[in-house]
C-alpha cells in the first residue's frame, strides 16, 4: 500500500483497476473529501497520466539517436506510398491490359510494378535497420546507465536490491522498452500517414462508395471497445508475472550453489515449477480474450466487405464504376483497417511498455546514498585515516556502528578484530566510501572522504572483501579489473607476490577462463586471487577483510609475510579473528557490539602487557610467558 500522497506503481492495481489507490490527479499530499478513495474515473485518469509520463520519459532517451529516428521515419513513408501506389497500378492493369486490349501498355506498367517492388523492398529493408539501430543503439545506452548508476549506489543500497530484478534490467527490460516504445511510434506515424492517403485514394476512386465507407468505419472500434479492457488487464497481469517470474528465476540461478547443501532438490524444483505453472491460466486468459475478440472482428470485415461488393457491383453493372476501380477500392479498405486497428489497440501496447519500463526505472530511480562531491578533490594520500564520532545504523534500526573514535597513523598496520556483528565489515567499507556513516565522519589525511573524487578515492583505497567477486574472463582479465591497461608483466609480478602465478597455467594465454563467480577456483585460490588484484592496483590503502582466512597455515604465514614486506609505507587495514595475524600489525582496534571497546600495540590489547617498558611480542604471536589468548571482546 502506497503512502499518503504518492502513486503505487502500474502493477499495485492491475489486476483490479477498481481498487486501484492512485492519487496523481490531485495536488501532492491531497486526498478525497471526507477521506473517500478517488472515484474509478479518477483513478483511471491517474493510471493515464502516470502511462504518458513514463513514454513520454522513454522518449526523451531516444532523442540522442535521432538520425536514425528520422531514417526510419523517411523510409516508413517512402514504403508506404510504394505499397499505395499498387492498387492504382492493379487498376490500370485490368481496365487497360485485360478488358481494354491496350497492351501496348503492359511494358510501362510492369515497369512501375517493378520500380513499386523494388521501392517497397527497399524502404522494408531501411525500415527493418533503423528500427534495429536505434533500439540496439536505445538498449546499450539504458542498460549501461542502469549499470553505473547501480555502481554509485553503497553497499545498503545494493543489498536491497533484488539481483534478479537487477539482472532483468539490465538483460531483458532494456530491449523490451525500447523495442516496445518504437514499435508505438512507429504504428502511429504509419497509421496516421496509410489511415488519410487511403481515404483520399477510395474518395477519387468512387465517391458513391465512399459514402457507404465512411458509415461503416464506425463498426470497427466495436471489437477494441467490448475487448480492450479485459484483454488489456490480461496482457498486463501476463506482463507482470512475466517481469517477477524472471527476477525469481535470476535470483534462483544466482544462488544455485547455496541451495543445493540447503534446499532438497526435489523441493526446489516443485516450487519453481508451480510458480511457472501460474503462467498458464494467465496466458491462455490472455489467448481466449483475444481470438473472441477476433471472431468480432472477422465478422465485421467480411460484413463491410459484402457490402461493398453488393454496392460496388451494382455500380460496376451500370457503368458507374470499373472493374478495376472496385479492385483497387477492396485493396485501400484493407489499408484503412489496418491502421485503424491498431491505433485503437495502442492503448494496450502503450500499458504494456509502460508497466516494464517503470519496472526498469524503479532500478534507476533508486537514490545514490554516496553522492559524489560538487567540487572533488585530488586524490594524493599518505594513508592517515581518522574516525571521528562514526556511528552507522542498520535498515531495521539496530546500531551498526556507536561513536567510533579512531585514528590510524599513516603507513600503520591496522588489525581489527571482534566477534560476529561487531561492526568490523563496516568499519572497513567506511573507508572507501562503499558506505556513507549517517553520523560523523571518516577523514583521510585531514580530509572528509566525502570531498574526495570517488572514483580517485576508490583507486587510492583497496578493498579485499572475505567473499571476492569475479567474472567469467581468463585470469589475466579478472586480475586487471582495477587497471585494465596494466602489462601483462605486472599482472604476474602480483599473482606472484599474492602466490597464485600458478593460475596462470593450465589454461590459454591469459591463465584459465573463470566460471561465473569464480566457480572453478577453491576458497584459497580466489582469495588469492583477489589480493593480487589489490596489489596491482597499488593503493596507498589497502583494507583486508578476511582476506587470506581461506588459507591454509603454510601458505597463509608465505601469504601475509609478503603482504607485509611488500606494504611498507602503505596503510594496511585487516579484518581478522587469527590472534597470529594480528600480533603482527603495529595496533589493533578491538570491536565489541559496535564500540571500540581497546585500542593499542598488540601486546597490550591481546595479551594485557602494560603499554610501555613490557616485552615486545614476537613475530610468531605468541608471548615468552604464556600462549597465544583469544582477542578481548
Amino acid at each position: 500500500m502506497a503512502p499518503a500522497g504518492l502513486t503505487p506503481p502500474l502493477w499495485a492495481g492491475a489486476a483490479a483497476p477498481a481498487r486501484s489507490t492512485e492519487a496523481s490527479h490531485a495536488p501532492h499530499g491531497a486526498s478525497s473529501p471526507a477521506g473517500r478513495p478517488p472515484s474509478r474515473r479518477a483513478s483511471r485518469w491517474a493510471r493515464h497520466d502516470r502511462i504518458l509520463r513514463l513514454l513520454l520519459r522513454v522518449g526523451r532517451l531516444f532523442v540522442p539517436l535521432w538520425p536514425w529516428l528520422l531514417l526510419l521515419v523517411v523510409a516508413t513513408v517512402a514504403g508506404i506510398s510504394a505499397e499505395l501506389l499498387e492498387p492504382m497500378l492493379h487498376q490500370a492493369f485490368v481496365n487497360r491490359v485485360l478488358l481494354g486490349h491496350q497492351t501496348r501498355l503492359l511494358p510501362e506498367i510492369l515497369a512501375f510494378y517493378a520500380l513499386a517492388a523494388t521501392g517497397n523492398w527497399l524502404a522494408g529493408n531501411l525500415v527493418h535497420y533503423a528500427f534495429l539501430q536505434a533500439t540496439e543503439r536505445f538498449s546499450v545506452r539504458l542498460r549501461a546507465a542502469a549499470y553505473g548508476h547501480l555502481r554509485r549506489l553503497s553497499l545498503a543500497a545494493l543489498r536491497r536490491t533484488s539481483t534478479g530484478e537487477a539482472t532483468a534490467a539490465l538483460q531483458q527490460f532494456g530491449p523490451e522498452v525500447g523495442e516496445g516504445f518504437l514499435g508505438l511510434v512507429q504504428s502511429i506515424l504509419a497509421s496516421l500517414y496509410r489511415l488519410p492517403a487511403s481515404l483520399a485514394l477510395m474518395a477519387h476512386l468512387s465517391g458513391p462508395l465512399m459514402h457507404v465507407m465512411l458509415p461503416a468505419l464506425a463498426l470497427y472500434p466495436l471489437y477494441p471497445l467490448l475487448t480492450a479492457r479485459p484483454l488489456r488487464r490480461a496482457l498486463t497481469a501476463l506482463a507482470l508475472f512475466d517481469v517477477h517470474a524472471q527476477g525469481v528465476v535470476n535470483d534462483r540461478i544466482a544462488g544455485l550453489r547455496g541451495l543445493l547443501h540447503q534446499v532438497e532438490a526435489s523441493e526446489d524444483v516443485g516450487a519453481l515449477r508451480a510458480l511457472l505453472w501460474r503462467r498458464v491460466p494467465l496466458r491462455m486468459r490472455a489467448f481466449l480474450v483475444d481470438r473472441a475478440g477476433a471472431l468480432l472482428d472477422v465478422a465485421v470485415h467480411q460484413g463491410i466487405t459484402v457490402l461493398l461488393l453488393g454496392v460496388g457491383g451494382s455500380a460496376v453493372l451500370h457503368g458507374d464504376m470499373t472493374v478495376g476501380g472496385l479492385l483497387a477500392f477492396l485493396e485501400y479498405v484493407r489499408g484503412v483497417e489496418g491502421p485503424v486497428r491498431r491505433l485503437l489497440h495502442l492503448p494496450i501496447g502503450a500499458q504494456r511498455v509502460a508497466v516494464v519500463a517503470e519496472r526498469l526505472f524503479a532500478l534507476t530511480d533508486v537514490p545514490v546514498d554516496v553522492p559524489p562531491p560538487r567540487r572533488p578533490r585530488p586524490v594524493r594520500l599518505r594513508g592517515e585515516i581518522e574516525f571521528r564520532g562514526v556511528g552507522c545504523t542498520g535498515d531495521d534500526g539496530r546500531d551498526i556502528l556507536v561513536d567510533i573514535h579512531v585514528r590510524i597513523p599513516a603507513g600503520a598496520r591496522c588489525a581489527v578484530v571482534g566477534g560476529s556483528g561487531a561492526g568490523k565489515t563496516t568499519l572497513g567499507a567506511l573507508i572507501p566510501r562503499y558506505l556513507d556513516p549517517d553520523r560523523g565522519a571518516v577523514w583521510i589525511d585531514g580530509c572528509d572522504v566525502r570531498e574526495y573524487d570517488l572514483a580517485g578515492l576508490r583507486a587510492a583505497v583497496a578493498l579485499v572483501p572475505q567473499d571476492p567477486v569475479f567474472f567469467r574472463e581468463s585470469v589475466l582479465e579478472n586480475v586487471r579489473v582495477g587497471r585494465p591497461h596494466a602489462s601483462e608483466r605486472e599482472v604476474g609480478q602480483a599473482l606472484a607476490r599474492a602466490h597464485a602465478e600458478d593460475l596462470l597455467t593450465g589454461g590459454p594465454v591469459g591463465g584459465r577462463t573463470l566460471h561465473e563467480a569464480g566457480g572453478n577456483l577453491s576458497g584459497g585460490q580466489r582469495q588469492r586471487l583477489a589480493l593480487a588484484r589489490a596489489y596491482l592496483q597499488a593503493p596507498a590503502v589497502l583494507v583486508l577483510d578476511e582476506a587470506t582466512a581461506a588459507l591454509d597455515p603454510a601458505l597463509q604465514r608465505a601469504v601475509c609475510a609478503d603482504l607485509f614486506a611488500g606494504s611498507r609505507g602503505q596503510t594496511v587495514v585487516f579484518i581478522t579473528h587469527q590472534v597470529e595475524l594480528a600480533a603482527r600489525a603495529d595496533m589493533v582496534i578491538v570491536l565489541e557490539g559496535g564500540r571500540v571497546r581497546r585500542v593499542g600495540p598488540p601486546a597490550q590489547v591481546l595479551w594485557g602487557a602494560p603499554p610501555a617498558g613490557g616485552e615486545p611480542t614476537p613475530p610468531g604471536g605468541e608471548s615468552p610467558r604464556r600462549g597465544p589468548r583469544r582477542p578481548a571482546e
